[in-house]
């Protein structure tokens, strides 16, 4: 007999200060029942950039790794 190992999919959640948390647990309890596993990642002040953002993301995924 064959195994085959399936991950959950991941959805990376964005969620602005604006959005209301009703809302957000709306979206968030969706996305879990159709099977999504969430990373939740929350902004921080409007002046920053997003692109800066996701660099560092992005280098301190490489640096844990």
């Amino acid at each position: 007999m064959e195994m085959i190992h399936v991950r959950k999919p991941t959805y990376y959640f964005w969620k602005s200060p604006g959005a209301s948390q009703e809302q957000f647990q709306r979206q968030y309890d969706r996305l879990k029942r159709c099977g999504f596993r969430i990373a939740i990642y929350t902004d921080g002040p409007e002046q920053k950039d997003i692109r800066q953002a996701l660099k560092t993301l992005i280098q301190n995924h490489w640096e844990d790794s």
